[in-house]
């Protein structure tokens, strides 16, 4: 995974579009949809893996899924991480600091 590959699956829905990944995420396939963000880089999977995980409130496994795409330099993916910290509790200056 790549800054270009992630700003083209953002702006042309490459791979598994935004209403595929909800269709499944409704029908109970996180650990599916979490697998293949990580394992494919599907950054419409990562959004919603964590979105659903923050919302079981498993904070540690949102961050896992997230994490590859903010070392890859996805400011998106820094943004959702922070939010992610905050979510769990962290103090806003934490999540700041360490979303970059």
């Amino acid at each position: 995974m790549d800054m270009d590959d992630l700003a083209w699956q953002a702006g042309n829905y490459r791979g598994l579009s935004p209403r595929r990944v909800r269709l499944l995420l409704d029908h109970g396939h996180l650990n599916l949809v979490a697998q293949v963000a990580v394992e494919r880089g599907e950054w419409f999977c990562a959004e919603g893996a964590v979105e659903e995980l923050c919302q079981a409130g498993d904070f540690g496994r949102a961050l896992s899924v997230m994490e590859p795409f903010a070392v890859a330099g996805w400011r998106a993916a820094s943004y959702a991480k922070a939010e992610i910290l905050l979510r769990a509790g962290r103090r806003t200056e934490e999540a700041w600091i360490r979303s970059f």
